[in-house]
């Protein structure tokens, strides 16, 4: 089932499009990176697909319900209190309204994830508030969670701690990343922006990248 669909979406900031009749559908479980130049629309294509950003052209469809949680580059301000007040969100305490599934889920998320949780956020590093903003966001189990260059200024233990939550994560993932490795751990489709059109392909990273028919494509589409 499709989490999101994209039919003929295009988009531009008053010069050429950025975005260019593109078609793609997201299905359930799927883990998918987004890659391409930088500029080449990649970022603006996740706004589109959470609504953030609307498309000059084309139709977004989302399912019904479905709830997006995404995780950006930079750490939002204003975020007070300890890990776990974070992690619960605006809602406060689970115990307080007697949600003990909710409550249940926030500790396993802390422990998993190596999280300090009675530490104070702001005292974190920028890998560590990383870290807790992915269990924020996993927290309210979306059915697509979306992240902007996740493993960016991480070390490598949050790396580490990044990718064991996600591959615990049985929801559908769609991301952004340079990091090669990441990539190849966690992604079983890539779509590639190009100047010229989309390659969409079901594959790792490395299978990706070492198929001589893709990089024929590249050629052309690069060209």
């Amino acid at each position: 089932m499709a989490i999101v669909s994209l039919l003929d979406v295009s988009l531009s900031f008053g010069g050429a499009p950025l975005l260019d009749r593109v078609n793609l559908q997201i299905d359930r479980g799927e883990r998918v990176c987004l890659v391409g130049r930088n500029g080449a629309g990649k970022s603006t294509l996740m706004k589109v697909i959470t609504g953030e950003l609307n498309a000059d052209v084309g139709q977004v469809f989302r399912q019904a319900g479905a709830v997006f949680a995404t995780l950006r580059q930079e750490v939002p301000a204003g975020l007070t209190g300890t890990v776990r007040m974070v992690v619960e969100g605006e809602g406060g305490s689970y115990e307080e309204h007697n949600d003990w599934e909710r409550h249940d889920r926030v500790e396993r998320l802390l422990e998993g994830m190596g999280l300090p949780a009675d530490h104070e956020f702001a005292a974190l590093s920028a890998g560590q508030k990383r870290r807790v903003l992915l269990a924020r966001g996993l927290v309210e189990e979306p059915q697509l969670l979306l992240l902007d260059e996740p493993t960016n200024h991480l070390d490598l233990e949050s790396i580490t701690a990044l990718n064991n939550g996600l591959i615990n994560f049985k929801g559908t993932v769609l991301f952004v990343s340079h990091d090669h490795q990441f990539v190849q751990t966690i992604a079983n489709r890539i779509i590639e922006i190009t100047p010229k059109g989309v390659i969409d392909k079901l594959m790792t990273y490395d299978e990706y990248l070492e198929s001589e028919d893709i990089g024929k494509i590249r050629q052309v589409l690069y060209s």
